[in-house]
């Protein structure tokens, strides 16, 4: 992970490059960076290693730390526990990246 100011830096040079978006480049428990960086930059922050359960969800949103939620079902408890954290982005007007699987 990188520090808030190293994190700015980089999101605005990947502006150039229109990413998707930027996953989780600071420390899962450091919402306020997510959110700074979001603020300052013109990229998506992806919120993934912050992200493990409903509680979860709600304070990522309500601390509007990122405009993407990454969803692993594995991580999260199930697929139904999936679909509620989705339900939960999409009634908050957040976008879901889902993944449930690694190739190894």
């Amino acid at each position: 992970s990188y520090s808030v100011n190293a994190a700015i830096k980089l999101a605005k040079r990947l502006e150039e490059v229109e990413i998707s978006y930027f996953e989780q480049p600071v420390p899962r428990h450091a919402l306020s960076d997510l959110r700074r960086i979001l603020e300052e930059t013109n990229v998506s922050i992806l919120a993934d290693e912050s992200l493990f359960t409903l509680e979860d969800a709600q304070r990522i949103i309500a601390e509007k730390a990122a405009d993407v939620l990454g969803i692993k079902h594995y991580k999260c408890g199930g697929l139904s526990r999936a679909k509620k954290i989705a339900a939960i982005a999409e009634s908050s007007g957040l976008m879901v990246n889902c993944a449930g699987t690694a190739a190894g």
